[in-house]
């Protein structure tokens, strides 16, 4: 008989003391949501730390040199003049957020349809002859900046890391007929990191220079460039 009232004390004693644990914990846990500092901080630690995981380089590019080979297509500048580039570049990234480079470029040129048909004019008259110039080659020093980065599944064979990146620089271009003439460029472009020591680049720049003519008045000549561009990291 004692046994049984003391189960029964036992377990009414239980019964009670549930609800009072539980409304102490949800007192507690009220005064932790209404703490809005403490809530804020831990948001901003767990999503700060969610990102590094997601978004963390594959590829490591501090104090790193950079070399590659690119092909461009020039848009605009003369009318008469198609041109096209062979480019040996190379970026020095000091972190992989910064880099500086240098932009040397071989230029080959042929006139359009329109221009040959000019060109070839029979009248010794012609204007064509005094204004037609096109560049050979130009070198140029630039800064890169690399805000923005992430992966993308390449045709599910590997995961690769990619940047998205804008540039600036000056340096001299070489003409033919009016020498060398300074140039300036601003642009931006897609970098993939294939591997430790692979890269490739999409790159867009404007440019812009002048030439002069034979009556030594200046033209300015504005051009935008897309390379492709293969490279090797040292």
């Amino acid at each position: 008989m004692k046994k049984r009232n003391l189960l029964i004390v036992t377990l009414l004693s239980v019964m009670f003391a549930i609800p009072v644990f539980a409304r102490s914990v949800s007192e507690e846990m009220g005064e932790l949501g209404a703490n809005k500092k403490l809530l804020e901080r831990a948001r901003a630690v767990t999503a700060k730390n969610r990102i590094r995981i997601v978004q963390k380089r594959a590829v490591d590019r501090d104090l790193r040199l950079e070399t590659h080979l690119g092909f461009g297509k020039l848009a605009g500048g003369d009318p008469y003049v198609d041109s096209s580039q062979l480019g040996i570049n190379m970026d020095f990234h000091f972190t992989p957020r910064w880099s500086l480079g240098a932009r040397y470029s071989l230029y080959r040129n042929r006139l359009t349809s329109e221009g040959e048909r000019i060109f070839n004019d029979a009248s010794t008259n012609n204007p064509f002859r005094d204004v037609y110039d096109y560049a050979n080659s130009s070198i140029l020093g630039t800064v890169s900046w690399y805000p923005l980065y992430g992966k993308v599944n390449m045709f599910d064979i590997k995961v690769v890391q990619f940047d998205i990146y804008t540039l600036a620089g000056a340096g001299q271009i070489d003409l033919e007929r009016s020498g060398s003439q300074p140039i300036w460029t601003v642009g931006g472009g897609l970098g993939f990191w294939l591997n430790n020591h692979l890269s490739s680049r999409f790159e867009i720049r404007y440019q812009s220079y002048q030439d002069t003519l034979s009556n030594n008045a200046k033209r300015d000549i504005e051009q935008t460039l897309f390379t492709f561009n293969i490279g090797v990291l040292l």
